[in-house]
């Protein structure tokens, strides 16, 4: 499960001997190296001034800031506070919403009651604030294929706060959290442990736990602009696009852009839809096989 990793220390570092002391970890993306890492991510927590020295270094040193404007890792939600190899840190914020009724908005830019996973471990702190809340399920990734409406066995395990200093680990692709919006403004520090190529090909998914099923998948910016063109494709495409399509289809490392582009195929081919998903029925990935023997078996 989620662990609340028992860091007591009153030590204090600042974001340079941080990164210096994570990046001395061997192996930190391994799950036994944590303990390290959290020690030094509760020091970092402790320094109380770093986060706005960051950030005034960054606008002061912005030239010209319309530039910088468009070039900042800083988002509405997230500052980026740098890396090493395997691991990057960045620091999240979480305001309060009016009567703990978040609005669309606010529920689609800090996934506010929005049950999901993560496709990556990562250590979290509580940073600024009395931190949010936190209902925390879990599934078995093993037995799940991952196309949505798809029943899992989700098992309810804990609520719990953020509280400032407290340091959580949440696995990748187990662990599914809710987060209720903070009684306060609330800032949390989060250390991302991965390879980024296997981030890039693990799958993440919105859940109603509720019901215990896959609502959708959460699209990957990296995944999202192929979404987009096999979409714009089915719609404008010609003869050629079709090449394009089934080059895709039958090469592209991910299962979700391969199902994407048999979708455009059969869209736009219609002729020919009941071959491209027999072709797709027999992906090597559950995912597109399922997707294609639900098409073939509705026609």
């Amino acid at each position: 499960m989620t662990l609340t990793i028992d860091v007591n220390t009153n030590d204090v570092i600042d974001l340079p001997e941080c990164i210096r002391l994570l990046s001395g970890i061997k192996g930190i993306s391994r799950r036994e190296r944590m303990d390290d890492a959290a020690c030094y991510l509760r020091m970092l927590s402790n320094n109380k001034s770093f986060l706005i020295e960051h950030v005034n270094r960054q606008i002061c040193e912005a030239q010209p800031l319309d530039a910088y404007q468009l070039s900042s890792n800083f988002s509405q939600q997230i500052v980026d506070l740098g890396g090493g190899p395997g691991f990057r840190l960045r620091a999240n914020m979480w305001p309060r919403c009016a009567a703990d009724a978040p609005a669309d908005w606010e529920r689609s830019l800090f996934a506010y009651l929005m049950p999901h996973d993560h496709n990556a471990d990562f250590l979290t702190v509580g940073y600024w604030g009395p931190g949010y809340e936190t209902d925390i399920y879990e599934y078995d990734p093993e037995r799940t294929v991952g196309f949505e409406g798809e029943q899992v066995d989700i098992q309810f395990l804990e609520r719990t706060r953020l509280t400032n200093g407290k340091v959580m680990f949440y696995r990748a692709n187990r662990d599914i959290h809710t987060q209720l919006p903070p009684d306060d403004f609330s800032i949390s520090i989060n250390l991302l442990v991965a390879d980024p190529e296997a981030v890039q090909s693990t799958k993440q998914y919105w859940f109603d736990v509720e019901r215990g099923v896959i609502s959708s998948s959460v699209e990957r910016l990296d995944y999202s602009p192929f979404v987009f063109l096999c979409r714009l494709a089915s719609m404008v495409g010609d003869g050629a696009t079709i090449n394009v399509l089934e080059k895709l289809a039958q090469g592209h490392s991910d299962a979700r852009i391969r199902a994407e582009a048999f979708t455009a195929l059969a869209t736009l081919d219609p002729g020919n839809a009941s071959r491209h998903w027999r072709d797709a029925s027999e992906d090597v990935d559950p995912y597109v096989q399922r997707v294609a023997r639900a098409k073939l078996s509705a026609e």
